[in-house]
């Protein structure tokens, strides 16, 4: 390592740069309006192109979908701005989007994942200003929107440092992660015996149609509660969207609450399980979803269904919000026993399962990151 080299390392790890200068966003980066497109134009699949929305949930991708046409494609490597959160996006690949979305493509050659990461960490600061202008006035806002960007020696924006910083607190965060995991035993990801005969049984699997009216109770809130009653005292108020799963913070004003162990679904066909009790603002329309078979509803069982009430949000929007009349004549897809009623004990064992793979795989990952990160910095 010659003595640049070592300097370089030591300002990094010493989260520290050479200097900073101010640089504005027009500088930066050009601001285009997303050809838009609503989801109904487009057939969800597994694989394919992310569909961009306006919200922040799953980093504002709604799904992938199949190829429409290259005049609708926008490219990636970019930040895409949904304009009702004004939350910035890294999107790595091409993508579509939906309404009131645009894009802010870079003027610099050397942008990339960790960088993008490092503008949005400094764009995120400047949120509840963008959120307080009209969309129309949004570019102006943003142009003039100054950075300070670490430097190098010779006076020019310094990527290296900024790819670097993020490394290092990317492997910070790893290893707070290894320790959580260490301590709550969720590093034992290994298969029993009996996980894989379960595993190996799937393909034999039945399976059968259940309209939601038929298995589940519907319940809505009977207070309308609003921002002003978020005082952060007593328990959850679950409103609708996907931010937070719906949640606006704790409420002790006086109204209905609903018991763990149930499922809401709001207008747009958005469903959480909720593992505590909560109060429900009415002008959501937020419905409470319990298990006619009350005592049957756990975590896994609860996480299950609402999986297979994925496809709601494909279905439900603003042009057709979802309400109690409509939904309960839904139907659920459905594992079932020898009886043909839903097979519940499955459920659970399934989600069991799926969380030691999903576990897996974040340990895996989690060693990989930190052996890399080791290698960049020199940890």
């Amino acid at each position: 390592m010659n003595p640049e080299q070592a300097e370089k390392k030591q300002l990094v790890q010493g989260k520290e740069a050479f200097g900073y200068k101010d640089f504005k966003c027009r500088q930066l980066f050009e601001l285009k309006s997303n050809p838009q497109l609503d989801k109904i134009h487009f057939n969800f699949v597994e694989k394919g192109y992310p569909y961009f929305t306006r919200t922040s949930f799953n980093n504002g991708i709604l799904g992938n979908v199949e190829y429409l046409d290259n005049k609708h494609k926008i490219k990636g490597n970019s930040l895409a701005i949904g304009m009702i959160e004004m939350k910035f996006h890294y999107m790595e690949k091409d993508f579509y989007a939906g309404q009131f979305t645009k894009t802010a493509f870079p003027k610099f050659k050397e942008f990339n994942k960790n960088v993008a990461f490092y503008f949005i960490s400094l764009l995120s600061k400047f949120q509840p200003i963008y959120q307080g202008v009209l969309v129309r006035d949004f570019e102006e806002l943003f142009y003039n929107t100054t950075l300070s960007l670490p430097i190098t020696p010779k006076n020019e924006i310094d990527f290296e440092y900024m790819e670097t910083r993020i490394r290092e607190l990317e492997f910070t965060r790893i290893r707070e992660l290894a320790t959580y995991l260490k301590i709550t035993g969720l590093s034992d990801y290994i298969l029993t015996d009996d996980d894989r005969k379960f595993m190996g049984k799937l393909g034999g699997v039945k399976y059968s149609k259940f309209k939601i009216g038929d298995i589940f109770n519907s319940a809505v809130g009977d207070y309308d509660i609003q921002q002003k009653h978020i005082n952060g005292k007593g328990i959850y108020v679950v409103n609708s969207g996907e931010t937070d799963t719906g949640i606006k913070g704790k409420s002790d004003i006086k109204a209905r609450i609903f018991h763990s162990n149930t499922i809401t679904v709001d207008m747009f066909g958005l469903a959480y399980y909720r593992g505590y009790d909560y109060k429900m603002a009415t002008h959501g329309h937020v419905f409470s979803l319990s298990l006619k078979q009350q005592d049957i509803m756990t975590r896994e069982i609860g996480l299950y269904i609402v999986s297979a009430m994925k496809h709601f949000k494909q279905i439900f929007s603003f042009s057709n919000m979802l309400n109690w009349n409509k939904i309960k004549e839904e139907t659920l897809y459905l594992p079932i026993t020898e009886k043909n009623t839903p097979d519940y004990d499955f459920m659970s064992k399934f989600i069991r399962i799926q969380e030691k793979l999903a576990i897996k795989k974040v340990v895996e990952y989690n060693d990989k990151i930190i052996q890399t990160t080791k290698e960049v910095v020199g940890a």
